[in-house]
């Protein structure tokens, strides 16, 4: 008998192939149709995993790629820029220092030094504020220089004032290759001591550390607590990657019995909960200042005992028994 016979397509074989007439078949585009059904989805766990991988080596790519600024202001290498000082107050609060640099343009490179001012001095108020180094308002910031927030004013007896931060940044991009500081915290004579200033005051995009960033030392107190250390980097932003150095400002000493130590400062403080966070380098907080009471004691103790050889008083005889 007779037979009838087609042709149809065989995918395995990449040739046009002779069947029966009743064979079951299914177009070219048939295949191409059910590779794309098999495709994961964007919910698929799979597909959200690459979607991740991507995003996160493409931000990597981004942060860790040279930047290049169009007809920046820069600082030369040879300048040193200082803010200026506060006035001293003897019977109320001291000024504050001055900031060394504002900057509100494009884009700026720093290749200098730059101090922010110290703060105003008072016998019987509170010391003034450092000023900061540098605050920044524009665009895009390059940093190969030093940068120093101002220390904080001493107060007689009111308290130590805070020292300036290194760097307030608003803008898009912040690269560090240098050195930037926290101011000190003021003495007091009365009162507690100063709080360290901040190293970085991030508000913005990204920003990337190649150099040093630190808060500034909390200042000791001969009467009351000492002053906390400054945090390093304080970030609001969307990224930022760490090749370098961060670390907080060591807490000020307590030097009188019953009181407080200043609290060693943090090396970083992450304000965004969205905000991703590279570290290849170091981040570390910093310790905290020491406690008076040890080293008080053993003081009072050999002078009770010099006071009892001298005076041989009752008490004395009692305290010894």
């Amino acid at each position: 008998m007779n037979r009838t016979y087609k042709s149809i397509f065989n995918h395995n074989l990449g040739a046009w192939q002779a069947v029966p007439e009743t064979a079951r078949t299914r177009s070219k585009g048939q295949r191409c149709a059910t590779r794309r059904a098999r495709r994961p989805s964007v919910g698929h766990p799979l597909r959200r995993r690459l979607l991740v991988a991507s995003s996160v080596l493409a931000l990597t790519f981004l942060i860790s790629a040279p930047v290049v600024l169009a007809d920046p202001t820069v600082i030369p290498e040879d300048q040193e820029i200082f803010g200026e000082d506060g006035e001293e107050n003897s019977l109320d609060h001291a000024d504050d220092g001055g900031t060394a640099y504002e900057f509100s343009g494009d884009a700026l490179v720093n290749d200098g030094t730059i101090f922010g001012g110290k703060g105003g001095d008072s016998n019987w108020g509170d010391g003034g504020r450092g000023g900061d180094g540098v605050d920044f308002a524009g665009n895009d910031f390059v940093n190969h220089g030093t940068i120093f927030g101002g220390n904080g004013g001493n107060g007689g007896w009111g308290y130590g004032g805070r020292g300036g931060d290194g760097v307030d940044f608003t803008g898009n991009d912040f690269v560090n290759h240098g050195t930037i500081f926290g101011g000190g915290g003021g003495d007091s004579g009365r009162q507690d001591g100063g709080r360290g200033g901040d190293g970085v005051y991030f508000t913005g995009d990204v920003f990337v550390n190649h150099g040093t960033v630190a808060g500034g030392d909390g200042k000791e107190s001969p009467q009351a607590d000492g002053g906390d250390g400054g945090t390093a980097v304080i970030f609001s932003g969307n990224a930022l990657t760490n090749e370098g150095d961060i670390a907080g400002g060591d807490g000020g000493d307590s030097t009188r019995e019953l009181t407080a130590a200043g609290n060693g400062g943090s090396g970083l403080i992450v304000t965004n909960d969205g905000a991703h966070v590279d570290n290849a380098g170091s981040i570390s907080g910093a310790t905290g200042g020491e406690l008076a009471w040890g080293r008080w004691r053993r003081w009072h103790r050999g002078d009770l005992l010099r006071q009892c050889a001298r005076q041989r008083g009752r008490h004395c005889r009692r305290g010894r028994r």
